[in-house]
């Protein structure tokens, strides 16, 4: 895909951060968030079920690239780069994917997912 990369020298962020307390708050409270999320990402592999384990993946793709419901996930994405991401198999993703399109929650064309009923993934990570 498509990026754009920059880089930022230890010695100009260092000296930005003591110059500036208003963006020395901001990083910190960036940096918070990030650790909050990684903690509860550990602990959701560590104690959620795999059914959830790949709603919830599912769940935070869409909601990474901004996809409204019933809409297709903006960028195609690989039933491993699932599994990697849920801490499963690919096997299981394709299981758990094909059970999902049975049950109409979700719908797939090639390696564009939707999801239909975004209620019905938060009830598998709720259990």
């Amino acid at each position: 895909e498509p990026a754009k990369v920059c880089f930022i020298a230890n010695d100009f962020l260092e000296s930005t951060l003591q110059t500036n307390p208003s963006f020395t708050n901001g990083f910190l409270h960036f940096y918070s968030d990030e650790l909050q999320r990684s903690e509860r990402r550990l602990r959701d592999l560590v104690h959620m079920n795999v059914r959830g384990r790949v709603a919830l993946a599912l769940l935070e793709i869409a909601e990474f690239f901004g996809t409204a419901p019933d809409k297709f996930i903006a960028v195609p994405i690989m039933r491993q780069d699932i599994a990697s991401y849920a801490g499963t198999t690919y096997e299981t993703v394709f299981k758990l994917m094909t059970d999902f399109t049975q049950n109409k929650i979700i719908t797939t064309d090639g390696k564009r997912i939707r999801i239909l009923k975004p209620g019905a993934l938060k009830a598998f990570i709720k259990k």
